[in-house]
């Protein structure tokens, strides 16, 4: 978070798009509200049993799937 406001100053910089003070809200949420919403969450290894089915849900990483980057958002 301590970073968001000169990762905003380069981003338009490099980009010549975008206002530094939207891109600072942006950086803002997705480093601190996106990390804070997942931080706890489980997602990888067992995630859930239900005895009744007997089923296991587990997760494990893929890798990339697939990466999209606009234009407009460096």
């Amino acid at each position: 978070a301590d970073a968001r406001i000169p990762l905003a100053k380069m981003a338009v910089a490099e980009s010549g798009m975008g206002i530094v003070e939207d891109k600072v809200i942006k950086n803002h949420f997705a480093s601190e509200y996106i990390y804070n919403a997942y931080k706890d969450e489980k997602t990888c290894g067992v995630l859930s049993e239900d005895d009744t089915f007997g089923t296991i849900t587990i997760a494990e990483p893929v890798g990339i799937i697939c990466g999209i980057v606009p234009t407009t958002n460096p």
